[in-house]
């Protein structure tokens, strides 16, 4: 049974822009700390530690990425976030790691069935973490509260894949500069995307 929910792009992209405008140094300090922090340390490595600094950098990739969705929630639901939201979720670190790992698995044999099982598969459990984070959800329960909340709008989902990489070209065309402002943008929609498919809060 479809997903009676649904939602619009130009709408959501146009909340996620206007958040990102009025957070726009808060939201860069965190892509800063979130992307840069652990490319600079792994730069500073000697050759003969970085594959264990490697495999930290990954860890530290899984928890910045829960905070990071902490944190658009809290924007769009018109809260003010702080920076030690971006580390300090260890307790969902599990549930995550195992949602993620599930995904990736899950398409990557879409992938090698055909590419546009992969890519259906993709989109189906695009929420999955948000619904860790927000719902605190085990991996499994996740899964299916994404594949439930997407059904009837693959479509939609599918013209917000090439909204995004729209709006990157835009990004990584300014310069490059606009990629870090392009960043927050997709975050954030992706955030309103969750709000309005899984009904609220």
């Amino acid at each position: 049974m479809a997903n009676t929910r649904s939602f619009t792009i130009g709408d959501s992209v146009n909340k996620a822009w206007e958040i990102t405008k009025k957070n726009i140094w808060f939201l860069l300090g965190v892509e800063f700390l979130a992307f840069f922090v652990p490319r600079i340390v792994l730069a500073g490595t000697p050759r003969f530690a970085q594959p264990g600094m490697m495999l930290l950098s990954f860890v530290y990739q899984l928890i910045v990425g829960i905070g990071m969705i902490v944190i658009a929630l809290k924007l769009l639901d018109g809260r003010k976030p702080v920076w030690k939201e971006l580390y300090t979720h260890y307790d969902l670190f599990i549930n995550y790691f195992v949602a993620v790992l599930l995904m990736g698995l899950c398409v990557f044999l879409g992938f090698i069935a055909l590419v546009l099982p992969g890519i259906y598969i993709a989109l189906r459990l695009s929420l999955t973490t948000f619904y860790v984070v927000d719902r605190k959800l085990g991996p499994v329960d996740a899964l299916k509260a994404s594949w439930a909340a997407t059904s009837g709008n693959v479509l939609h989902l599918l013209g917000l894949i090439i909204v995004y990489w729209g709006i990157m070209l835009l990004g990584a065309l300014a310069l490059g500069v606009g990629v870090f402002v392009a960043i927050p943008v997709v975050l954030l929609t992706n955030a309103s995307i969750y709000r309005q498919l899984s009904g609220g809060k």
